[in-house]
């Protein structure tokens, strides 16, 4: 998903709101309808792509590209909100 200025949507693997630092951009990732997301500066993405969590937690990826689910989700417009 990508916003009429360009920027690109991703997505937080977990619930929960989460601030990073990519160069000197700082992106604040917000929940909203159990999605925590980002507009994310497209030459950002693959840097964001690469990051990987903690020993703990596997090693798995942090953040992915929302899909047009995850948008809808986000942005409240998903039909599993409708009327709530």
């Amino acid at each position: 998903m990508v916003n009429a200025d360009g920027f690109v949507l991703m997505r937080f693997h977990q619930e929960i709101p989460k601030l990073v630092r990519v160069g000197k951009m700082e992106y604040a990732f917000t929940m909203s309808h159990h999605v925590s997301a980002c507009w994310i500066r497209p030459e950002h993405v693959d840097e964001m792509l690469r990051q990987r969590g903690c020993s703990s937690c596997g090693g798995r990826q942090q953040f992915y590209v929302a899909s047009e689910e995850n948008a809808k989700e986000w942005l409240g417009l998903s039909e599993r909100f409708k009327g709530t």
